[in-house]
């Protein structure tokens, strides 16, 4: 398709303001005459074709994307005076970090759908090349207010969020993740033990994310485990009593509660897990995330009492 010598000035013209920098390309356009060119006023025909404007004018602006999707609170921190910095986990998008514009203040602030793991509905505006997304709106699904009303809760809820957003990555889906945070949320409204609901997270979590050792045999020699298990100092496995001699140890009961949660919902816990068990799966954590986990500290202290 031939290019007029009107378009042809058009695209010399806009070339020129755009790109101050740099020169117009030396080869000629089909038909211009740069004696005339440089002459003319700038005027495009009515009747002349718009169909070049696509293919020859470069793109400047990326797509910007704008999705709704279900997620669950992980983070928040105030910024300025009125919005909030958003940190949830979406079963399609993994993480997502954002500002949620006028969140506090006024009297109907949108800041009371933001609480900590509670489910939510979030419409998202998120540029591609941006590193933090815009939150245009959040509508509360499954609140967890609920959980304010007992201490141990509502710790055990900053510690499960505080794992979760450590162990799901940014940008990826994570639909088995977001599930599981769903589940402990509704045990956690219900009757579960909540120090359960806390190991129940972290053995999944473990096991997703490939930093759960085999619990049924030797990590050293792979041999069946009859009794027990050693807690060995020198590698995050469990060992059997010829690889490992000496050192904490998880009996038969503690292997036995690890084997039904891994088949069982986290609504199937009744009871405590063993101290043993509990500080294993702290130390596998803190090592897996590679820096202290304040939550599950501050429970373990002073929300496990």
């Amino acid at each position: 398709m031939s290019t007029s010598l009107a378009e042809a000035y058009a695209i010399r013209q806009w070339w020129v303001r755009s790109r101050p920098n740099r020169p117009w390309p030396s080869a000629r356009l089909p038909g211009s005459n740069p004696a005339k060119v440089r002459s003319r006023p700038l005027r495009l025909h009515p009747s002349s074709s718009a169909s070049w404007r696509p293919s020859l004018l470069p793109r400047y602006h990326h797509p910007v994307t704008d999705f709704t999707d279900e997620g669950l609170i992980l983070d928040t921190l105030n910024y300025r005076d009125r919005d909030l910095l958003l940190s949830v986990l979406t079963p399609h998008y993994g993480v997502v970090r954002g500002v949620f514009r006028r969140a506090r203040g006024g009297r109907a602030p949108r800041a009371a759908a933001a609480q900590l793991l509670s489910q939510v509905r979030c419409s998202i505006h998120q540029h591609p090349s941006a590193d933090m997304a815009s939150f245009r709106d959040i509508d509360p699904i499954l609140s967890s207010f609920g959980l304010t009303t007992d201490l141990k809760k509502t710790t055990v809820a900053a510690a499960v969020a505080e794992l979760l957003l450590v162990f799901c990555p940014q940008g990826e889906p994570a639909s088995r993740r977001y599930r599981l945070g769903v589940a402990i949320l509704n045990a956690l409204l219900g009757d579960v033990s909540p120090d359960g609901a806390l190991a129940y997270t972290q053995l999944w979590l473990l096991k997703l994310s490939g930093f759960l050792p085999p619990l049924d045999s030797c990590s050293n020699c792979g041999a069946q485990f009859t009794d027990s298990a050693v807690i060995s100092s020198l590698g995050e496995g469990l060992h059997c009593q010829d690889c490992a001699p000496s050192g904490p140890s998880l009996g038969r009961h503690d292997l036995d509660v690890l084997q039904s949660w891994i088949q069982a919902p986290p609504s199937g816990i009744s009871c405590d897990p063993p101290p043993a068990l509990s500080r294993w799966l702290d130390r596998i954590s803190q090592d897996a995330a590679e820096r202290r986990l304040k939550a599950l500290h501050f429970h373990r202290r002073h929300g496990a009492t």
